[in-house]
């Protein structure tokens, strides 16, 4: 292991209008690009909170 631990009683909900994305990306991604990555993830059938 890494020395990252899940700790579940850490998660947060938000709602989605809460997020922003960070400002300094220095790779933001296009709503296309960004599409594919999500289904990308979710075939991989894993959730995994930020």
């Amino acid at each position: 292991m890494d020395g990252l631990a899940f700790a579940p009683e850490m998660i947060e909900m938000w709602p989605l209008a809460k997020l922003q994305p960070y400002a300094m990306n220095a790779r933001p991604r296009g709503c296309e690009q960004v599409g594919k990555l999500a289904a990308n993830m979710a075939g991989l059938d894993r959730t995994v909170p930020c």
